[in-house]
Order: structure tokens, then C-alpha cells, then sequence
């Protein structure tokens, strides 16, 4: 790096919003404040407590090339749910 050139840092505006929020952050963001929703729901409202991690670790970036791979993709997240029951994760297959 050159030492004339001036070093970024995350700028922050009104209400403390992060400016320069990657995709991992807003991630990061979302997880933390969905888990904490949770935890909330399970101590005030007598919610399910669910002793394993809410979330993956991590998420896998993939950039969408054409068109085929386009409808592919959303074809996919359209139609997963509609598989969920027969998944083995749901708990009405464990029986």
C-alpha cells in the first residue's frame, strides 16, 4: 500500500448504520437479531427451545452467470418447501 493513499473505514451514518455493510455483515446482522428474537420467544412466550445452532456457520456466495442458471436457482427456492415433507430433518420423519 502506498503510504499517501488514504485507509478506508467503515463509515457510519444516522441511526448507526453501516455504510460500507458487506453481504457478510448483513448476514451476520440477520443471524444475530433472528437468534436473539428466538431466544427472546423461548423465555417470554414459552417457546420450543432448540438446543443445536439456528444458523450454518456460514453462507456460500455464487454469482448467477445466464439466464439457464437464473431459472435454475429460483426454480429451486421456489419449489423447496414443497419438499420439506418428506426431508429427514423434519421432525415428523422421525417416527
Amino acid at each position: 500500500m502506498k503510504t499517501n493513499e488514504p485507509i478506508l473505514k467503515p463509515q457510519y451514518g444516522i441511526n448507526n448504520k453501516k455504510y460500507t455493510a458487506t453481504i457478510g455483515d448483513t448476514m451476520d446482522w440477520f443471524k444475530t437479531m433472528t437468534t436473539n428474537e428466538y431466544i427472546h420467544g423461548v423465555k417470554i412466550y414459552n417457546w420450543k427451545r432448540f438446543d443445536k445452532k439456528l444458523w450454518q456457520r456460514n453462507y456460500w456466495e455464487h454469482i448467477i452467470r445466464n439466464g439457464a442458471e437464473y431459472k435454475r436457482i429460483a426454480d429451486y427456492i421456489n419449489e423447496n418447501p414443497a419438499k420439506w415433507i418428506d426431508d429427514k430433518f423434519n421432525p415428523q420423519n422421525s417416527k
